[in-house]
C-alpha cells in the first residue's frame, strides 16, 4: 500500500504544511498523466489505471491542526480471480484525515488499542496528497474482482454443509472393486 510520507510515490503531490497560511483553506485539483498512471498501477500491483483524479481541500482545524477532505476517482483494471480476464472497475471514494500537533506517531509494528484514535495523525513536515489518493484507491479496490458471468467450477460440496467438501468413501470404492472382480457387477 502506498505510504503518504514516501516521496517515491507514483502519484506524488507533496505539500509543505509549514509554507501554508492557516488563515484559509487550500484547494487541490490533480490529475495523473500517463506515466504516473502506469507507475501507480505497478505500485498497486494491478494491470492498469486509465483515469486518476484527486480533488482535495486542506483547511485549518484549530490553531495548529489541519483537516484534509477529498475525493478520489479512478478507473482501474484488475484480473478476474476466476478467469484471469481483465475486469474494469470505477472507484469513487471520499476521505477525511485530521493532522494534529498533539497526536503522537505510532511506532512501526505497534498494535493499537481500542482507545487509540487512528483517525488523527501527527502533522508531517511534508504531506503527499497524491500518495494519500493512491492509498485510498488501494483500500477501495475489490478484493476478488470477477468478470461478468465468471463462475467458480462446481465442486463436490455437501449442500447441508457448504463448508465441508464431500469425499468419496474409500470402503465403498473397495466394495465396488471387490464386486467387479468377483463378477457381481450389476453394470
Amino acid at each position: 500500500m502506498p505510504n503518504p510520507s514516501d516521496p517515491s510515490s507514483a502519484f506524488s503531490r507533496p505539500v509543505q504544511l509549514s509554507r501554508l497560511t492557516s488563515a484559509q483553506p487550500h484547494l487541490f485539483e490533480e490529475t495523473a498523466d500517463t506515466g504516473e498512471m502506469k507507475a501507480a498501477a505497478l505500485q498497486l500491483d494491478i494491470p492498469a489505471i486509465r483515469k486518476l483524479r484527486l480533488s482535495a481541500r486542506l483547511e485549518p482545524a484549530g490553531k495548529r491542526d489541519w483537516r484534509l477532505r477529498g475525493s478520489v476517482g479512478a478507473t482501474v483494471t484488475q484480473e478476474c480471480v476466476v478467469t484471469l480476464e481483465p475486469v474494469v472497475t470505477r472507484i469513487d471514494t471520499d476521505f477525511t484525515r485530521l493532522y494534529s500537533a498533539a497526536a503522537r506517531p505510532v511506532p512501526d509494528g505497534a498494535e493499537l488499542g481500542e482507545d487509540d484514535d487512528i483517525d488523527i495523525e501527527p502533522i508531517p513536515e511534508e504531506l503527499d496528497i497524491g500518495a494519500i489518493a493512491l492509498e485510498e484507491i488501494a483500500l477501495a479496490l475489490p478484493l476478488y474482482p470477477r468478470a461478468a458471468g465468471a463462475e467458480l467450477p462446481e465442486t463436490a460440496v455437501d449442500p447441508d454443509d457448504p463448508g465441508e467438501v464431500k469425499r468419496e468413501n474409500p470402503f465403498e470404492a473397495l466394495a465396488a472393486l471387490k464386486d467387479k472382480l468377483s463378477g457381481n457387477d450389476d453394470t
